[in-house]
């Protein structure tokens, strides 16, 4: 599966009477799986990116064509892998 870490900070709208307030969330793409012999990730049967390994760590790389999207609603955070404009 599949996992984003991401924090979510208040600092750019902070002042005296609202002070910063920071969270951190945990969030699963549990339809995401990766396949360890050729370090691609699939999505219902569909390749969706690969998994690196890097110098400073490993790192997942989405296909041209995809991107991540995280938003904060009404106080949720959400997240989805979606088809971007920059195909």
């Amino acid at each position: 599966m599949l996992f984003a870490d991401v924090k979510y900070s208040t600092r750019d709208y902070a002042d005296s009477v609202n002070p910063t307030q920071e969270s951190d969330y945990a969030l699963s793409f549990p339809s995401v799986r990766l396949d360890s012999s050729t370090n691609k990730l699939t999505a219902h049967g569909t390749t969706i990116g690969t998994l690196q390994h890097g110098l400073f760590g490993s790192e997942v790389v989405l296909k041209r064509g995809l991107e991540l999207d995280i938003h904060r609603h009404h106080g949720k955070i959400y997240a989805a892998i979606l088809p971007s404009d920059n195909r």
